[in-house]
């Protein structure tokens, strides 16, 4: 989506004879790496968290919020914030029942695949790696919720069906979802005052629990609240991306099946042929525990800011009962980071780079 860098090439042949090779130079990488911010070394446990602050009041006195909101910004330090956004009747509401009830068939954009990754690493039918993204679908709403609700496994453990996850960008909410627009706040008057500025946009987030995020950045600072279930990021600070073993893979997607079974999703290299960098590394397994991913679980009413920059992969768990999936708005902000000369400086590059090897085809 237009608010995340993903460096993409083309493949070019370097040399008479050569075998076929990928020239790229990781702009984001070399633009977090440039916008350092402070790690929190706070052992608990042998983890780190994200601190958390009591926004109970910011809802009352958007001016003081916005002042407090302010000095956040300017650490580019994630912080769980508690409380400001209580008055949210979706905290109550947003029952399957409901959201069933008040979108109905509304069409919607769904993320299917067969594991729960979408944007990850994955091995094709030869064994090689490459980066894959979920086959993008529409659907009624009612058949979204009908699909999650139904067993993902049949008894043997085989998957009877795909993975979905509601989790289209370019301000959803208000191109999707405009029935529920009258159970949250469309945009935070707190966080617009210390931007300066309405979100660039704001987004509905639903799925299953198998549903995760591998480990991304994004170029826009990101205000994520978590209306039912629980959110569970790992983060790592921008100047850590080295971390990360970054690098290039052959772009794929998966695409379904000739009879559009969704459980036989198929992963299907993409043409023309392009590179996508991508990091092999799960940051919530244990083996990354090395790297003291900083970790912010996020619940019903809770918001966490993600500035721009950090490096995060998220995974999540269902309510109860009668929400049993996780739901979340996000607002995407053009904080300090998206507005930088840096940024425009790396874009204009990659889109130079990219015009000389077309060039070249």
């Amino acid at each position: 989506h237009r608010f995340a860098w993903t460096s993409t090439r083309r493949r070019r042949r370097v040399g008479a004879g050569a075998a076929e090779q990928t020239s790229m130079d990781d702009d984001l990488l070399d633009l977090a790496a440039s916008a350092p911010a402070p790690h929190p070394r706070g052992p608990r446990d042998d983890a780190d968290f994200a601190p958390r602050f009591d926004a109970s009041a910011f809802a009352s006195d958007p001016a003081a919020a916005a002042i407090a909101f302010s000095d956040f910004i300017a650490r580019r330090q994630p912080v769980v914030l508690t409380g400001c956004i209580d008055h949210w009747p979706a905290l109550e509401s947003w029952t399957h029942d409901y959201l069933r009830t008040t979108l109905g068939d509304r069409l919607i954009h769904c993320a299917l695949t067969p594991d729960g990754l979408g944007d990850a690493v994955a091995s094709s039918a030869d064994g090689a790696d490459c980066f894959v993204k979920p086959h993008e679908a529409q659907m009624p709403f009612g058949a979204f919720v009908d699909a999650i609700e139904s067993p993902l496994h049949a008894p043997d453990g085989t998957m009877r069906r795909a993975v979905h996850y509601a989790s289209h960008q370019n301000d959803s909410l208000s191109s999707e979802y405009e029935p529920l627009w009258a159970d949250v706040d469309l945009a935070l008057p707190w966080a617009d005052a210390a931007f300066g500025q309405p979100p660039a946009a704001t987004n509905f987030w639903m799925g299953e629990d198998a549903a995760r995020t591998t480990v991304h950045a994004d170029l826009y600072d990101n205000v994520y609240c978590v209306v039912s279930g629980r959110k569970e990021f790992c983060l790592l600070p921008p100047q850590e991306g080295h971390l990360l073993r970054r690098r290039p893979y052959p772009a794929a997607t998966y695409r379904p099946s000739a009879d559009w079974q969704p459980h036989t999703l198929a992963l299907e290299l993409d043409a023309p042929a392009a590179d996508v960098l991508w990091s092999p590394v799960h940051l919530d397994d244990a083996s990354s525990a090395s790297m003291r991913p900083v970790r912010a679980s996020v619940g019903p009413g809770e918001v966490l800011f993600l500035p721009a920059l950090w490096w995060h992969a998220v995974a999540q768990r269902g309510g109860e009962g009668s929400a049993p999936s996780t739901i979340a708005v996000n607002y995407w902000y053009e904080g300090p980071t998206a507005l930088s000369e840096e940024v425009e400086a790396a874009a204009e590059r990659s889109a130079a780079r990219i015009f000389e090897q077309l060039k070249g085809t």
